[in-house]
């Protein structure tokens, strides 16, 4: 029996001396009568598999989140690998055929049957199996091709069990992980098991290794390369394999910055295919602009490997992980990169745009559109960029204790987060601070927090506060700071357990604050940007640009400028997209945007512009804010804050809604209309005029852009 099992079932002396009654395997027999595979694909095994790994992680004693994130394992839907392999072995099956079967002699096909006999496919990070399993259906379907070709001239396949050819002569995977070896042999041995024929022994091709460090097969060459390679920073690498990220470094020239395993699959792949192999990969795009990506992108120009690119921006393949993707295609020695963007449901008749190798190189791989890439080149052609501008383009303070040191301003006090209370601090002690969702395009800014701020300011330095000092001068200061003293310690497992213990871990940029800046949230759909005039500080999560101030340009031209339809354009085409159609606006993607002769930009009335612009955006939060005092609500319902886009009977039924109000009958309800009806309409009036003057001011100054460039 042990022989029909290919190792699929270990011998267990118990449970083979076990005896069944014969009753109880009936049941059994009638169970297994059932075609379940009408009802249950083997791809289901990968869904388990991905699963299973974060439960196993329950019972696993070590420091690693899970194992899903240590390994970077994510299950790949069907329709990605069915169109990875058609580009792949499709590709190169379509293509040989049509060099090798011209007029459909035995001769041809058997020729061809010979090819597709020899072909060798691995999955470098072959997970569950999906990719092999998916190829195996293919070459099958092309086996029958095949044979109904060649019925003509006999039954030349009598005998020849394709499924089980394939699977011992065509397919190879490795994984580091080996229970996933274990459910790839699995899968493919459901889908190819028949009755009274012995499981194929799958040993020799799919082994556990590490495919980075070692292929543990005696041919290393193969036709195609195909898989979802894992996604792991190299931090989490060097936290938890040292030994193996220092080897990959000396191996890899893609282990550039602060790599991702993936990037080091492409260049692996690219030596392990044959002279006219395939590499088909799903993996995050981020390596096409990112700093860390400046070594793959080295190799894969200097090789003109990347033949097809599939950019799925900020669409989501993979449900539980916030990848972004595309779909690599690559071969040795193209002319150029075929490259389109496009829903990962939408695959077929896709419309390409190419671009030369000429165009590429380390730098960053801004893949666009004939039209995109002309305007961005046109861009260049302008005399400076933003890093010529400004003299600091930087982030805010990391106390690495935001919850303690952030206090939220309250009718009743500052309310500290962490001790969920009301807490009274000296205001020497503290500064006020904005939050990503303070910032708004043009507005003029308040704070909802302050901050605690252990630091002191002279001659443009900052100093650490002393333990003492605090205590002597800020003495509630202190009691709450010794409060919240075992979490300050203990912020990033134990950095902060010494003297200084209250100060902040990263103490960057404190004494930029106080200077007359253009600040940015850092997430964004749109330019949301403002003038701050250095009275506030603020967090990680908004970016401030700091003027050189030997320059002859005012801030607000420049304000003007960023926040324009063409900085957006900018952004969007270099940036790195989030999902739902927002991107980063962060220092690297800011410095390199074109400015224009800034004696022109200064003449141009931009900032006359933006000064009406901020003035009129005061005016617009004035007029809304005394409608909504009015309104006397402690939360505000958007459709209420918003109340210009409705009209009134809308408005009425929402706040009566809100404040819970019940009518005796209509006249009380017409009342209540009545009392609101023109307050309502006088104000939204307002609200709206001046969102007209607002936006005809906007498109003023985008037009003026436009000419600037």
């Amino acid at each position: 029996t042990y022989a029909y099992n290919g190792g699929l079932f270990a011998k267990d002396e118990k449970l083979d001396s076990l005896e069944i009654s014969d009753e109880t395997l009936q049941k059994v027999l009638n169970l297994g009568s059932y075609d379940f595979s009408t009802e249950l694909d083997v791809n289901i095994l990968g869904h388990i598999f991905e699963n299973s790994l974060d439960d196993l992680q329950k019972f696993a004693e070590n420091d690693f989140k899970s194992i899903r994130k240590r390994d970077g394992v994510f299950y790949t839907p069907q329709f990605i690998t069915k169109y990875i392999i058609e580009n792949t072995i499709g590709e190169l099956c379509r293509k040989k055929w049509a060099e090798i079967v011209k007029n459909e002699t035995e001769s041809e096909l058997l020729e061809y049957r010979k090819f597709l006999e020899n072909l060798r496919i691995l999955d470098p990070a072959v997970g569950s199996g999906a990719f092999l399993n998916e190829a195996l259906d293919f070459l099958v379907r092309e086996h029958e091709k095949l044979r109904e070709k060649l019925l003509p001239f006999g039954d030349l396949t009598l005998g020849y069990e394709f499924d089980k050819e394939i699977l011992e002569n065509n397919l190879f995977g490795v994984d580091i992980n080996r229970s996933a070896i274990e459910v790839a042999k699995l899968s493919l041995w459901i889908k190819t098991a028949k009755p009274n024929r012995k499981l194929s022994n799958l040993n020799k091709n799919l082994k556990v290794a590490n495919s980075l460090l070692e292929m543990p097969f005696e041919e290393k060459s193969f036709d195609i390369v195909l898989g979802n390679p894992p996604y792991v920073r190299v931090q989490g690498l060097k936290k938890n394999e040292k030994s193996e990220s220092e080897k990959l470094e000396k191996i890899y020239r893609s282990a550039t910055g602060n790599y991702d395993i993936y990037v080091l699959f492409i260049e692996k792949s690219l030596e392990m295919i044959s002279e006219n192999g395939k590499v088909g990969f799903i993996l995050p795009h981020k390596f096409l602009i990112s700093e860390f990506g400046k070594g793959v992108r080295e190799v894969l120009a200097e090789k003109r490997a990347v033949e097809k690119l599939v950019h799925f921006g900020s669409e989501i393949v993979f449900k539980d992980a916030s990848t972004y993707t595309c779909i690599l295609n690559l071969s040795l020695g193209n002319e150029k990169v075929r490259f389109v963007e496009t829903k990962p449901t939408n695959l077929k008749n896709l419309s390409w745009n190419e671009t030369s190798y000429e165009n590429l190189s380390s730098e960053k791989w801004v893949l666009k559109s004939e039209k995109v890439s002309g305007i961005l080149e046109k861009l260049k052609e302008r005399p400076h960029r933003a890093s010529d501008i400004f003299e600091r383009i930087f982030t805010g303070l990391q106390t690495s204790g935001d919850k303690i040191y952030l206090l939220e301003k309250t009718k009743n006090g500052l309310y500290s987060h962490s001790l969920k209370k009301v807490v009274e601090i000296e205001n020497g002690l503290l500064k006020p601070i904005l939050k990503g969702e303070d910032i708004s395009r043009y507005a003029n800014l308040e704070n909802r927090y302050f901050v605690i701020f252990p630091y002191l300011i002279s001659d443009g330095k900052a100093q650490p506060m002393t333990e003492n000092f605090i205590s002597e001068n800020f003495p509630n200061g202190y009691k709450y700071l010794k409060e919240n003293e075992t979490e300050l310690r203990n912020r990033e497992k134990g950095k902060m357990d010494k003297e200084g213990w209250f100060l902040y871990i990263y103490p960057k940029s404190l004494t930029e604050f106080q200077k007359e800046k253009i600040v940015t949230s850092d997430i964004v759909n749109y330019p949301n940007m403002t003038l701050e005039n250095g009275t506030f500080y603020h967090g990680t999560t908004i970016y401030s640009l700091v003027k050189k101030s030997n320059l002859e340009i005012d801030n607000f031209s420049l304000l003007g400028l960023l926040n324009s339809k063409l900085f957006w354009f900018f952004i969007k085409n270099t940036s790195t997209e989030l999902r739902g159609g927002y991107f980063r606006v962060k220092t690297k993607y800011i410095e390199p945007f074109p400015i224009p002769d800034l004696t022109e930009l200064s003449k141009s009335g931009i900032s006359n512009f933006a000064k009406k612009l901020l003035d009129l955006n005061s005016q617009l939060k004035n007029v809304k804010n005394s409608f909504l005092d009015e309104v006397a609500l402690q939360k505000i319902p958007r459709k209420i804050e918003n109340f210009e886009k409705f009209e009134l009977d809308e408005f009425i039924s929402e706040l009566a809604k809100t404040k819970k109000l019940k009518f005796s009958d209509k006249l009380a309800k017409r009342n209540f209309k009545n009392e609101w009806k023109s307050l309502f309409e006088n104000d939204k009036n307002e609200v709206l005029k001046l969102q007209n003057e607002i936006s005809e001011l906007e498109n003023q100054i985008d037009k003026i852009v436009f000419k600037l460039y």
